[in-house]
């Protein structure tokens, strides 16, 4: 009779036992899904943060290059215009030179001129 009713209580401890050990690997998996879905939603906000991170980089390597292109074709024609300008002048100055040359021989000629008539 004893040994029926260690029996029965065995039993009874080997089901409660099966029970909890199965509420804890269901309770197990239910938090590994709760988890894992929290993880993959994670690393789904990285993944669009970090996209999105690169394409404002590369958005803005775009316009660095935009404003060096510009900038670089700017100092091009300003030094292509101070060229032309270097030029002018230096013709303006080569003009000057010979003006003021025909000028002193005028003035030489006038003055020798002038003497001639005073004498």
């Amino acid at each position: 009779m004893w040994e029926a009713t260690l029996a029965q209580m065995k039993k009874h401890f080997e089901n409660q036992f099966e029970d909890m050990e199965q509420k804890s690997i269901t309770e197990k998996q239910r938090r590994e899904e709760y988890y894992g879905e929290q993880l993959a939603d994670a690393e789904a906000r990285h993944q669009e943060e970090y996209n999105l991170l690169n394409e404002e980089a590369e958005s803005l390597r775009e316009e660095n290059q935009e404003m060096k292109n510009f900038l670089t074709s700017q100092i091009n024609n300003l030094e292509h215009e101070i060229d032309i300008k270097n030029r002018h002048i230096e013709s303006m100055e080569k003009a000057l030179a010979e003006l003021r040359e025909k000028s002193e021989k005028v003035e030489a000629e006038q003055q020798m001129v002038n003497e001639g008539l005073r004498a």
